[in-house]
């Protein structure tokens, strides 16, 4: 399992509505990828947007899913990047999702994202 740090972000319209939340280990690069597939993309107010990192990946996927759950976002993910029953799981035992500084900035080639 991947254990570089993680974030999820939270992509916001103008008046605040949630739109899309996901994760990725280099939130600007997807950031890149939605813009250009995305044809809600013109709706998201960069201002409002919100990036949270965590430890690893499966931090950052068990957040992903509460806020799913918790924001209803206009936009939903068709899966997440682990089980739905992994993730409860995790959450559960009390996994650790404690938010950490964002990482100093490294190279990402597209094979790591």
């Amino acid at each position: 399992m991947d254990q570089r740090p993680a974030a999820v972000y939270r992509l916001l319209d103008s008046q605040g509505s949630l739109l899309y939340v996901c994760m990725s280990i280099n939130p600007e690069r997807r950031f890149e990828q939605h813009a250009k597939k995305k044809p809600w993309w013109a709706e998201v107010d960069p201002t409002k947007t919100v990036i949270t990192w965590y430890k690893n990946r499966f931090a950052a996927a068990v957040v992903e899913q509460q806020n799913e759950r918790a924001g209803a976002p206009r936009y939903g993910k068709d899966q997440l990047a682990f089980g739905r029953p992994f993730l409860e799981k995790l959450a559960a035992e009390g996994y650790d999702t404690t938010p950490i500084p964002p990482p100093t900035a490294e190279p990402v080639t597209a094979q790591q994202q």
